[in-house]
């Protein structure tokens, strides 16, 4: 069953502020391959909004099109008649249009409005313009680097970034190349990752990447792993990465963190330190506090549903953990302090039990959750039995699981051996 809406109305589950990044990435995908195809034809639609954009969707099978309507004030482009000021107002208005499909705001609903959209996409002053529900300053509107700010409590890095490039008009020159981003994120978003794209000067993340040279193949194999367990209902996996000192293993798992936070992931990392193997789960307790960081940055609905998911699995259990992982604290209400036994059998399988749940819901919250463990050949007894606790868990979801170690550091007699066989 197909259904037509225009991109305003809030029906098929695919409404103005309710996109995961996959399919809003689609959609938008779809809008600047339909513009490109109008330029390409030697025309300027001059008119995009919300409203002259259809969206089919099937219901059955999840496939989206898009048409792009009302060419009533569409104007042939001519070299002599600024053809790429017209191209460029075109990819302006595709901008303000992305915004408001994914933030769920039209910058330019308000009655207090001081510039109109016409105003905003022909000015090369970039003004400030009014915002649903926050007003600025002055109560009226808002610059646009709160735009941008408010852009990205929504939307990945990522997105934001080609968003708001179009608004204000940087690097893009056609919609081609609009096109071009949406279909890399859609198919090869490791590519962000360690290649410069020429338009940018720097990758989409706004930041120079450090390359690892040589290592482009291991890279892509990380990514290609990521993208499987976040798109795959009922998938996660393990990776292993074993090396000498120095060889670039904790480099290469930390280099995909970005793109996995741009694409809505989490990227938690705990290190085992040599002088610290009589300290139980330093590292696991380090992780957690990343993990409390990182939801520092999110928007507020990100940290609610994931401080409700460990709540609602956990229940008075959190006490178990919460003793060992102070950072828990933080994130969800813990009321009664207790502290487990991790020396005694029974109470290192209520540690296992709570903890196998405490990774299962943070995981299904998200599109995925990354968890390296660095050093493992240095790992003390109770954070390895976690390890293990994790590999074997049949009904975690969407879980990426690295762990790294110094193979030459881990003979036939070390507890890490026992695990990997």
């Amino acid at each position: 069953k197909e259904e037509m809406v225009t991109s305003r109305q809030n029906e098929n589950s695919c409404f103005i502020g309710d996109f995961d990044v996959e399919t809003f990435s689609h959609v938008a995908w779809e809008v600047s391959k339909g513009i490109a195809d109008i330029h390409n034809n030697g025309v300027s639609h001059n008119n995009i909004t919300a409203d002259n954009i259809i969206i089919k969707m099937n219901k059955d099978d999840g496939s989206i099109s898009i048409r792009i309507i009302d060419l009533g004030q569409a104007s042939v482009l001519v070299e002599q008649d600024n053809k790429a000021d017209k191209i460029k107002k075109d990819l302006c208005s595709l901008g303000l249009v992305l915004f408001e499909l994914f933030v769920g705001i039209d910058p330019f609903q308000s009655k207090d409005l001081v510039f109109g959209r016409a105003d905003f996409v022909s000015s090369g002053n970039k003004p400030s313009v009014p915002v649903v529900g926050t007003e600025g300053s002055n109560g009226v509107s808002q610059s646009n680097e709160e735009l941008k700010s408010l852009l990205m409590s929504k939307a990945p890095l990522i997105v934001s970034t080609i968003i708001f490039n179009l608004m204000e008009g940087n690097h893009y020159q056609s919609a081609e190349e609009v096109d071009l981003d949406f279909y890399t994120i859609l198919t090869d978003p490791g590519y962000y990752l360690h290649s410069t794209n020429s338009r940018f000067g720097i990758n989409l993340f706004g930041t120079q990447i450090n390359v690892l040279r040589g290592r482009e193949k291991e890279m892509s194999m990380l990514m290609d792993i990521y993208n499987r367990v976040s798109r795959f209902d009922g998938v996660s996996e393990l990776v292993l990465v074993s090396g000498y000192s120095g060889a670039g293993k904790s480099a290469l798992v930390q280099n995909i963190r970005d793109p996995v936070q741009c694409f809505g992931g989490i990227f938690i990392c705990g290190k085992f330190e040599q002088l610290q193997e009589m300290e139980p789960l330093s590292a696991i307790t380090t992780m957690f506090a990343d993990l409390w960081k990182d939801l520092l940055k999110r928007d507020k609905n990100t940290f609610l549903q994931i401080k409700a998911a460990i709540e609602e699995s956990l229940g008075s259990e959190l006490n178990v953990l919460a003793s060992v992982i102070p950072s828990l604290r933080q994130i969800v209400d813990i009321r009664i302090e207790e502290t487990p036994n991790t020396g005694g059998i029974e109470a290192q399988n209520r540690l296992k039990h709570t903890f196998r749940l405490l990774v299962r819901a943070i995981a299904a919250s998200l599109p995925a959750l990354v968890i390296f463990l660095d050093d493992l050949q240095w790992a003390d007894h109770v954070s390895l039995y976690l390890f293990e606790s994790l590999i074997t868990d049949t009904e975690c979801t969407s879980l990426l699981l690295i762990g790294s170690y110094r193979e030459h550091e881990v003979n036939d007699t070390h507890p890490l051996a026992a695990i990997l066989r």
